[in-house]
C-alpha cells in the first residue's frame, strides 16, 4: 500500500510540473509584484482608493497585447504590493479580439491550466504558476484579462 501511494504521488507531481505555467509573469510591464503605488508615481496615476490599497492607470499605456487592441488597463495595489493588471478589452466582431488576446496567453504561458464555465455561460481560462495566477473571462461585450499575484501558490 505504501508504495502504491508513493507511485500516485509522483505520479501527481509529474502531472502538476507538466500543467505548470510556462514564462510565469513576475508582474505586468515593469510593475513587479512586491512594487508600490509609489515606486511608480512618476508613471502611474491614481484612479481610486487611497494609502497603500489603490488602483492606477498609465495615461502613456501601450493598449495592446499582442495582437489584440485594449480598452484600458487598470494596475491594482494593496498593502503587500502589486496585486494584479485587469486589461480590459471589446470582444471584437465574432469574438476576433477576444481570440487575439487568448492566443498571446497561449504563446506566452503555453495551455491553459484549466477551463470553466463563467457566470454568463462563457468559458473562462486560467494559468496558474507559483505566484501568478491568470483569467481571461467576458461579460456581455467585454472581455478581461486579469494578472494577479498567487501568494500562496494557489487560487
Amino acid at each position: 500500500m505504501r508504495k502504491f501511494l508513493c507511485v500516485v504521488f509522483i505520479m501527481i507531481a509529474f502531472a502538476s510540473a507538466a500543467f505548470a505555467m510556462k514564462n510565469e509573469p513576475d508582474g505586468y510591464g515593469d510593475v513587479k509584484w512586491e512594487d508600490t503605488a509609489a515606486a511608480h508615481g512618476d508613471k502611474l496615476k491614481i484612479v481610486e482608493g487611497a494609502g497603500s490599497v489603490v488602483s492606477c492607470i498609465d495615461p502613456n499605456e501601450k493598449l495592446t497585447f499582442g495582437s489584440g487592441q485594449l480598452k484600458s488597463v487598470v494596475y491594482c495595489f494593496d498593502e503587500e504590493g502589486f496585486a494584479s493588471a485587469e486589461l480590459y478589452f471589446d470582444l471584437g466582431e465574432n469574438r476576433a479580439n477576444y481570440d487575439s488576446v487568448y492566443r498571446e496567453c497561449v504563446r506566452k504561458w503555453g495551455a491553459p491550466s484549466s477551463m470553466r464555465a463563467g457566470k454568463s455561460g462563457a468559458k473562462e481560462y486560467t494559468w496558474s504558476g507559483a505566484r501568478t495566477f491568470c483569467l481571461i473571462s467576458e461579460e456581455g461585450a467585454t472581455g478581461q484579462l486579469s494578472i494577479m499575484r498567487n501568494l500562496d501558490g494557489v487560487l
